[in-house]
């Protein structure tokens, strides 16, 4: 029997789980098959590099360019303002337990998604290209098209920043944003 698809990767210390199927689709999946704004956008955006229209783009010309298609955007932060990039920082933060370093980051946004996410660079093509791999292992048969059943390891505790951000965000998007202004302010 060939091996399966990993439920997941970490890159970076970051852990991304996956779904696969027969037909090679690969990519990152929100954890539980929850529904998670955050991750559903990135999952959106890595399938269109791993087997949508970009799969033969080269992860160089992705990396420098990004895309845009269709209500959804992978495209490099540093000609953004942080207010373009919206919540970005502090969902990254949620995922990795960290502030991503903005100048050399993606942000990913989708017009079905509420949340946009900030992902370093080197993290997303990293994973763009491990996807690609198991990608071709299960087109090439060798690798089923399904994920194994080890356990995603959960998310990182939350900072305190993140903690406050969901609770404000429950009650109101627009409080929500008023304290991000301030730790953008603080972190830059």
């Amino acid at each position: 029997m060939d091996p399966l698809v990993p439920s997941y990767v970490s890159i970076g210390g970051v852990t991304f789980p996956l779904f696969a199927n027969s037909a090679g689709l690969v990519s990152v999946c929100a954890r539980n098959n929850e529904s998670d704004e955050m991750v559903n956008a990135l999952g959106a955006a890595v399938s269109h590099m791993v087997g949508g229209a970009a799969r033969d783009v080269p992860l160089a010309q992705l990396a420098r360019d990004g895309f845009r298609v269709q209500g959804l955007w992978a495209e490099p932060i540093p000609d953004r303002s942080l207010g373009q990039v919206l919540d970005g920082p502090i969902n990254w933060e949620r995922l990795s337990g960290r502030w991503p370093d903005i100048a050399s980051s993606f942000v990913i946004q989708a017009d079905f998604s509420r949340r946009a996410l900030v992902i370093p660079r080197d993290i997303l093509f990293a994973l763009v290209a491990q996807l690609r791999e198991l990608r071709a292992d299960v087109l090439a048969g060798r690798r089923e098209g399904r994920v194994d059943t080890t356990p995603v390891p959960p998310l990182p505790p939350m900072t305190p920043e993140v903690a406050e951000y969901e609770a404000q965000l429950a009650f109101s998007r627009e409080d929500a944003w008023e304290y991000l202004k301030g730790v953008y302010a603080r972190r830059g």
